[in-house]
């Protein structure tokens, strides 16, 4: 038998940036091939993010196995090919594909949930991790852990030169978005109609922003004749905006994308979009810090300073019954039932730090056992 090792990327522009060591070994024992294809799938947010820490786990003594990894994009450029193990036939991804010629990529936290939690894919073990920026729901099945590995904080944008002011009160942007405030001079921009935007069904940055931002009122079904119908693009892409929009746009933007972005680490989707503040009690919160030698980093006070309104924690979600769960856990999980001696995935024992910094996101603490994630169910 013969002893595999590849990393499968998906079409982003990654430039090269310094990334921690992980401890790396002569190579994991040899496996019988075809080996485990470890696969994950679901939100933009945490896409490239993913794509780093499983490359580095891959190449890392961790992965006792020698499991491949694959890390389906939200949005294929190409067909993305997933190679074959003993329990999945090879399967491509696209944006909106037709069995079993190609397959469509879950596109977003929920469809990765969906994904994952499929009675075929437990059977056949094709994704064994759901990348999701949203908690754990009523709905989840009991067999779902909710890895939590960062915080992210999602806010509003607006565009560079147009009419929206540099920050917003969570009942401003309320207002906005139910129709209450139609004009950027109501709310301390300069005159111009607003144009409201929100991603697409199944992103959890759309959901978290309804639920956390607008206290759970979906704006959708909400116009009038000055205040336009939301209009729905791919989330944390400000390219995707209409031109003509731009002076008048706000749409929700997670921080860690934009950091990652404006740092030249994914592909830059902002197209002059920036992430605003938002002013509580009086004092402006901004969720990005200055740049320091040009590179953004989080405002980590204002990110675990407890008043943010936009704070979230981001997941990889595995499910128990799935075929590649062990192997999961290794990669991006942690052994809740043995904290001590237990499996402990190099994402969980504070080795990816700098790597969710470069992304833009904020490494959670170590808790007493030095684990620097949570697990949660529903």
């Amino acid at each position: 038998m013969r002893f595999r090792t590849r990393v499968l990327t998906a079409t982003l522009a990654v430039a090269s940036v310094a990334l921690p060591a992980v401890l790396v070994s002569s190579g994991p024992a040899p496996a019988a091939d075809p080996i485990h294809v470890l696969t994950a799938a679901g939100s933009d947010t945490t896409e490239a993010v993913m794509h780093a820490v499983l490359s580095r786990f891959e190449a890392s003594s961790a992965n006792v196995n020698g499991a491949v990894v694959s890390n389906i994009p939200a949005l294929p450029t190409t067909g993305f090919v997933v190679p074959s193990d003993a329990g999945c036939a090879s399967r491509t991804y696209v944006t909106s594909g037709t069995p079993p010629a190609n397959y469509t990529a879950p596109n977003g936290s929920g469809a990765g949930r969906n994904a994952l939690k499929d009675p075929t894919n437990l059977t056949n073990g094709c994704i064994d991790i759901a990348r999701s920026s949203s908690a754990p729901g009523a709905s989840d099945p009991l067999g779902f852990r909710y890895f939590g590995f960062a915080k992210d904080a999602v806010s509003w944008a607006a565009f560079n030169g147009g009419h929206a002011p540099v920050t917003l009160t969570k009942n401003q942007i309320k207002g906005i978005y139910d129709c209450s405030y139609t004009n950027w001079s109501q709310v301390g921009g300069t005159s111009g109609p607003i144009q409201r935007y929100l991603p697409q069904d199944g992103s959890g940055t759309r959901s978290f922003f309804i639920a956390n931002i607008l206290d759970g009122t979906n704006p959708t079904p909400v116009s009038s004749a000055s205040c336009p119908a939301v209009k729905i693009v791919e989330e944390n892409k400000g390219n995707l905006v209409a031109v003509g929009d731009r002076p008048g746009a706000i749409l929700p933007y997670s921080t860690g994308a934009w950091i990652a972005q404006a740092n030249g680490v994914i592909t830059n989707a902002r197209s002059g979009a920036t992430v605003r503040a938002i002013t509580v009690s009086g004092t402006v919160l901004k969720p990005v810090a200055a740049p320091v030698f040009g590179k953004y980093q989080p405002n980590a006070p204002v990110i675990t300073g407890g008043q943010f309104p936009g704070v979230r924690t981001v997941y990889n979600v595995l499910h128990t019954d799935s075929l590649g769960y062990a192997e999961a856990l290794r990669a991006v999980g942690f052994d809740a039932a043995n904290p001590t001696s237990g499996v402990r995935s190099p994402l969980c024992n504070g080795a990816m730090a700098t790597v969710l910094q470069t992304y833009g996101f904020t490494p959670l603490a170590p808790n007493g056992n030095g684990i620097t994630c949570t697990v949660e169910t529903k």
